[in-house]
């Protein structure tokens, strides 16, 4: 059975939890402590409890970030969303629910997304079994966003974005403007269709995946996000977005581009398009358009 002492060091007081065992070398008893339990008072009230301590520490994972983001998605309850959306199940719907946190606080290549997400606390908070998350599933979670059809590819991401900016433009006040840019990343795999050579971000010639993305101006909400073959111009790329736009029921929205897009033809494009059109062009005054 144990009881508190207090010491003094300083101008300072240090409670511990002390212990009474018998000696049997001395035969009698001796007292030892137990815990160091903080700095208390002259009562031996608790003023700065001990931090906890532990003997080694087999594993750790930097959750802050994750939980942020994690209790985000849960209010915008993405992860039935995708299970409605998309036509899957709830493990399926949770591995995309992974995928989307992992782009945002992991950042680990999907060759060891598992790895990650079992050390992760989303295998409680999602409730996953060890068994279902592996190199594979992942594998076909992206599967039911994009896959090869005959003739193209099937992408139900593409209306799943739809169905979240629809979600986002009834409860948002932003103004109608966008912002669309382009990016190419380098692909060092083999079995990519989008993969083709082209300029990358330091303007190298390599083997590059493009990705255009519109985003909403003020909060930057991801409107519209696809991937685009690598070798593809820049230029070339606005008439897909402005039809996908369009399609989107998006209707007298101002679509700022960059300089690169900016040309007559790609002007009457988004302009004939129902939208307006902003950007930098070089020969025009103040640089704007």
């Amino acid at each position: 059975m144990t009881h508190r002492v207090s010491k003094p060091y300083g101008r300072l007081r240090y409670a511990y939890d002390y212990e009474s065992y018998y000696d049997p070398r001395l035969h009698r008893s001796r007292q030892r402590m137990v815990r160091y339990l903080g700095r208390c008072d002259e009562n031996g009230a608790i003023l700065a409890p001990a931090k906890t301590t532990v003997d080694h520490v087999h594993s750790c994972f930097e959750v802050g970030p994750l939980a942020l983001f994690y209790a985000a998605a849960q209010e915008l309850d993405l992860r039935d969303r995708f299970e409605a959306m998309l036509g899957v199940d709830r493990t399926t719907a949770s591995l995309l629910l992974t995928l989307s946190l992992n782009q945002i606080a992991g950042r680990e290549p999907i060759s060891r997304l598992a790895e990650w997400t079992v050390r992760s606390p989303l295998m409680t908070w999602e409730g996953l079994a060890p068994a279902a998350v592996t190199h594979e599933a992942f594998q076909t979670a992206l599967m039911t966003l994009c896959r090869p059809a005959p003739g193209g590819f099937d992408n139900p991401g593409l209306e799943l974005q739809h169905r979240l900016t629809e979600d986002w433009r009834h409860g948002s006040r932003e103004p109608a403007t966008a912002y669309y840019d382009i990016t190419k990343q380098p692909y060092y795999g083999t079995e990519c269709p989008y993969a083709a050579l082209g300029h990358d971000g330091e303007g190298n010639l390599s083997n590059v995946v493009g990705f255009g993305l519109v985003i909403s101006r003020d909060h930057h909400h991801p409107v519209l996000c696809r991937p685009l073959l690598g070798s593809k111009n820049d230029t070339l790329s606005v008439r897909d977005t402005v039809n996908q736009l369009k399609d989107f029921g998006f209707e007298r929205l101002t679509l700022v581009m960059d300089r690169g897009m900016v040309s007559e033809e790609n002007l009457k494009m988004v302009t004939g398009g129902g939208l307006r059109a902003g950007g930098d062009c070089p020969g025009v005054e103040r640089g704007r358009v």
